[in-house]
This record gives structure tokens, sequence and C-alpha cells, in this order.
């Protein structure tokens, strides 16, 4: 069974109607991803869909013309997907989904460079690599 059918077979056993916004909510905070660590666990191999595969895109998220955060895509084999930001082989964000639907169902930063995902960021939100990494 799925992560996201035991939060919904957990919601129904305790008569509540549950959107999948929620499910979302109560997933993420199932997942354990705080810290860099946990979330090398996430995307280690056996954790990985291996008929998708993944993907990376770069961006220039500071604005200087220069496109030096790296992007990945990771598919799930539960049928979710991670998306990691990387600013010179640092990782300091990344966004989780269940469903594989847009949009993500929440995204992390690492404001302070110290490894913990200790802010919650809108999953559009423009934001920059910290500073604490350039």
């Amino acid at each position: 069974m799925s992560l996201r059918q035991k939060v919904m077979a957990a919601a129904c056993a305790m008569g509540l109607t549950v959107g999948a916004g929620l499910a979302s909510r109560a997933m993420a905070q199932d997942s354990q991803i705080r810290t860099v660590a946990e979330l090398n666990r996430a995307i280690s191999a056996e954790n990985l869909d291996p008929s998708m595969r993944t993907r990376m895109k770069r961006f220039d998220k500071d604005g200087d013309g220069y496109k030096e955060t790296v992007g990945r895509l990771y598919f799930t084999k539960d049928g979710g997907r991670i998306a990691v930001s990387r600013y010179k082989r640092a990782v300091y964000s990344f966004a989780y989904d269940h469903d594989r639907l847009r949009p993500f169902d929440f995204a992390k930063i690492d404001k302070d460079c110290d490894g913990i995902f200790e802010t919650e960021i809108g999953t559009n939100s423009e934001y920059r690599p910290p500073q604490c990494i350039k």
C-alpha cells in the first residue's frame, strides 16, 4: 500500500473526509524529509522508479546571466516525484509530490546552509539560492 493510500485509509478510519491538499500535508509530515541526509536517502536508487529517467535542467536563479543552479527531477517507486535544487553542488531546496501531477505538494528551503530544510515555501514561489552558499 502506498503512503497516500495509508493516509487516506487512516483518515477514513477516523471518520474524516480528506481532500488532496490535506492528504498531501499529512504525507509531507510523514515523509520525514528534514535534512540533506534524509533527502539523499529518499532519492537513492532503491527508492526510485527504474523505468523513469532522472531529468536535469540548469537555471539562472540569482540573475547574473549564468545558469549555476542545477535542478534534478527524480521519480519514486510509489508514484511520486522529488525535485532537488543545487548551487555549486550544495543542496538548498527540494519539492515533493505524491502523484506526479502539478503542482508539487510542498517545497522546502535551507536558508542558513545548516543542512536542515526549515522553511516551507510556495511551490510556485520565486526564490534565490541563500547567500551562505554563494
